[in-house]
């Protein structure tokens, strides 16, 4: 049996319900998705995401769509993906470098904008793009790191002994300046003497 105060609280639990219920659903969100690699530089996945993004679009995205850029570890994932996706039916605009190094190799995928319920289904298992996916893979960006580490550490270094050097000088200075005032200033002034 219910006291006052829980009654109450179940009233107010049931008013609440009933109010949530009335309103409105908010509409399922146009989501447009991109997945590129995470074993490439991130400036180059920076870049590929965006030209996936570009060639995936119509150009006329609604404001309150949603931007979402996930990853994939390699070149043979993201063809994988690509190839499921479109056996599901879900447009995919395939990005592939024609410079350089990665001349030839598919770099990343576009998804046509389209509603959360449907795009997302098919990408939910996969992981967001986060900057530690590219640190983790790529040796140089440790290396770059390090060698920033020690830079700094050298530069401090050389602050530290001009700090010295400065203040030594300052000294000799001021011991300059005192034996000066001391001193008679001409010799003539001497002679005097």
């Amino acid at each position: 049996m219910l006291d006052g105060s829980n009654k109450e609280r179940s009233q107010r639990s049931t008013k609440c319900a009933a109010y949530l219920d009335s309103q409105p659903q908010t509409p399922d969100p146009i989501c447009h998705y991109c997945i590129v690699r995470t074993d490439i530089p991130i400036g180059l996945a920076f870049a590929q995401c965006v030209h996936a993004a570009g060639e995936s679009s119509d150009g006329k995205l609604k404001p309150g769509t949603y931007a979402v850029a996930l990853g994939v570890e390699t070149e043979k994932q993201l063809h994988a993906l690509a190839d499921e996706l479109e056996a599901k039916g879900v447009p995919v605009h395939r990005v592939e470098e024609s410079h350089g190094k990665y001349a030839g190799q598919l770099m990343a995928l576009g998804i046509a904008p389209g509603p959360k319920s449907v795009r997302g289904k098919h990408l939910s298992t996969l992981p967001l793009l986060r900057m530690v996916d590219f640190v983790e893979h790529h040796d140089y960006a440790q290396r770059e790191w390090a060698s920033r580490k020690v830079v700094a550490q050298e530069a401090q270094k050389l602050r530290d002994r001009i700090r010295e050097l400065e203040a030594s000088w300052w000294e000799r200075t001021k011991q300059w300046w005192r034996r000066s005032k001391s001193m008679p200033s001409t010799p003539s002034q001497q002679e005097v003497k």
